[in-house]
């Protein structure tokens, strides 16, 4: 128990960071030796076939042999320490993927080009190059399903541009629009629509009906419109003279509650250094007359 400090030393052997470079170094030592072993393998199956062919055929047969990876086909399956080619994997099923934005098409003109009947893609491109005939890309008009958006379909108007917004708008999206540019959120026919208890109130000559923005300030309540954060009368700011007054009575107690807290904090702060002082003095007393007595026992 007394020893169990030692586990957290880098060093020790039972700290799990040791325990896994360990654990790396074994995985790569057994990487390490299993390539060698396996090109322990490939150089001795190349060595016996060189041998094989320099007793059938001779030395220079031979020396072909030792140049025959330059014409080795590099796709050719791998081989197993047998000389059995190893299957490869089966390939992976790809998902489709259909792309609605505009594709594009060859156009290849090459009827002056003679093709054979065994000749690959690769062949007859080069075969196209060599007689000097190019292709020229040719824009195919996307097929776009009936049922996908406006905007993913890329539906335009006359001009080339993007057909009006206010065509992906709600009636309730449209409404409030309308209500803005018909003078604001704090109209007066919104607000008594809002607020069914304004629509006697009194207002100056003139102005009943008018299509400007108000402010009303009723006794004993405080209208809010909307929730988030704003202009007055719009972000849910309340109105008022007395309002202000209470927000600056709040800022007042929050401040006054502060410096109380600090004036606390100073106060244990001294007591704290206080007691410290007198517990020193204390200590310094008990030596000296440990020390008087001392002195006295040793003259005595």
């Amino acid at each position: 128990m007394s020893l169990s400090f030692l586990h957290k030393k880098s060093w020790h052997t039972g700290n799990t960071a040791v325990q896994k470079e360990v654990y790396k170094a074994e995985v790569e030592e057994k990487q390490a030796k299993k390539k060698a072993a396996e090109r322990d393998t490939q150089l001795k199956r190349e060595k016996e076939a060189e041998e094989l062919e320099r007793a059938i055929h001779g030395e220079v047969a031979a020396d072909k042999v030792k140049l025959g990876f330059m014409y080795k086909d590099p796709n050719a399956p791998k081989l197993d320490e047998d000389g059995v080619p190893i299957a490869p994997p089966p390939p992976k099923a790809e998902k489709s993927k259909i792309d609605i934005t505009s594709s594009f098409v060859e156009a290849v003109d090459d009827s002056n080009v003679v093709y054979d009947d065994n000749d690959d893609e690769a062949t007859r491109a080069f075969k196209r190059m060599m007689a000097g005939v190019t292709t020229t890309a040719v824009e195919e008009a996307p097929e776009v399903d009936a049922r996908t958006s406006r905007i993913e379909a890329g539906v335009k108007g006359e001009e080339g541009l993007f057909t009006d917004a206010n065509n992906n708008l709600s009636a309730l999206e449209k409404s409030v629009g309308k209500k803005r540019m018909a003078g604001g959120a704090g109209s007066y026919a919104n607000q008594v629509e809002m607020f069914p208890e304004l629509k006697n109130a009194p207002m100056a000559a003139g102005l009943a009906g008018a299509n400007i923005s108000v402010r009303f300030n009723p006794l004993g309540k405080s209208l809010r419109q909307g929730c988030s954060g704003g202009e007055e009368g719009e972000g849910g700011e309340e109105g008022g003279e007395e309002d202000e007054e209470k927000r600056l009575k709040k800022a007042k107690k929050f401040l006054e509650k502060q410096k109380k807290k600090e004036l606390k904090k100073l106060k244990k702060e001294k007591k704290k250094e206080k007691k410290k002082r007198k517990k020193e003095k204390k200590r310094k007393k008990e030596e000296e007359s440990d020390s008087e007595s001392d002195s006295d026992s040793d003259s005595s």
